[in-house]
C-alpha cells in the first residue's frame, strides 16, 4: 500500500497489478541476459530443462480455456469458457495459463487454451491493436517493448 499528498487517498494495488507484477518477473527470468554471458537465470538453474516459453502471452488479451471432450454434450454448447489472459502457474508449480473468467469472478489454471493475443478485453479504448506489435512476431519479449516504444515515439514525434 502506497499514498502520497498529490494523489489523495491510499491506493492499494489490484489484483491485476499484482499479476502482471508476477508475470514480468518470470520473464525477466526466463530471458537471456548480458550479465550472465547471454545466459538466462532459468538455464542456470535448470540446464537440461528448456524454458516454457510457450506459456507467455501479452498480459491482458483475451483467453478461451478449452472444455475436455468428455465435457461437451451437445455441438450447440460453447468449446470453452472465456476470459482474460493474467500469467502462468509456474509460481503455484504447475504448468498452464492463469485466466480469469469474469463470469465466474475467479482465476482458473488451464493447460490446454486459445489467447488471440490482439484482442485486449480489459481495455477501455481500442480494444483490438494493429499497429507495428504485429510485424514482430514474438520473437522475443524484449522485442515487442523495442517496437511498442518506438511505435509510440514515432506518432508522438510525427503529430
Amino acid at each position: 500500500m502506497w499514498s502520497t499528498s498529490r494523489l489523495g487517498p491510499l491506493r492499494t494495488r489490484t489484483m491485476f497489478e499484482e499479476f502482471s507484477i508476477s508475470l514480468n518477473a518470470q520473464r525477466r527470468n526466463i530471458l537471456p541476459h548480458e550479465s550472465f554471458g547471454g545466459r538466462s537465470p532459468f538455464s542456470i538453474l535448470f540446464p537440461t530443462k528448456t524454458p516454457p516459453l510457450h506459456l507467455f502471452k501479452p498480459f491482458g488479451c483475451h483467453a478461451t480455456i478449452l472444455k475436455p471432450e468428455a465435457a461437451l454434450q451437445e455441438k450447440t454448447q460453447p468449446m470453452g469458457s472465456t476470459g482474460i489472459y493474467i500469467g502462468t502457474a509456474l509460481p503455484r508449480g504447475q504448468s498452464g495459463y492463469l485466466v480469469w473468467i469474469p463470469s465466474e469472478k475467479r482465476i482458473r489454471i488451464a493447460v490446454h487454451a486459445i489467447s488471440d493475443e490482439i484482442f485486449f478485453p480489459a481495455r477501455r479504448f481500442s480494444l483490438r491493436i494493429h499497429d507495428l506489435l504485429l510485424h514482430c512476431h514474438q520473437l522475443t519479449t524484449n522485442c515487442w517493448i523495442v517496437i511498442y516504444l518506438s511505435h509510440i515515439t514515432h506518432h508522438r514525434l510525427h503529430r
